[in-house]
């Protein structure tokens, strides 16, 4: 799975996890405004279910081939 993360440039995976992030706050701002008013449609129920099951685990991978400094997990 590195090689496939390696081939792909660092500015590239930044700009793709910047645009979830962005997507997460979306569709997570329409659930509470939908739950606000006191119903959810089924599509956006779906979006988040889905959305959820495949970002976690690729955050999941981009958290784990972040390089940490040994300063900041020494504090």
């Amino acid at each position: 799975m590195s090689a496939i993360l390696e081939s792909v440039p660092p500015k590239a995976r930044a700009w793709v996890y910047m645009i979830l992030a962005l997507a997460g706050v979306v569709v997570g701002s329409l659930q509470i405004a939908y739950l606000a008013i006191g119903t959810q449609p089924t599509w956006l129920s779906i979006t988040v279910a889905v959305f959820a099951y495949l970002v976690a685990p690729g955050n999941t991978m981009a958290a784990s081939n972040t390089p940490v400094p040994r300063r900041a997990l020494e504090e």
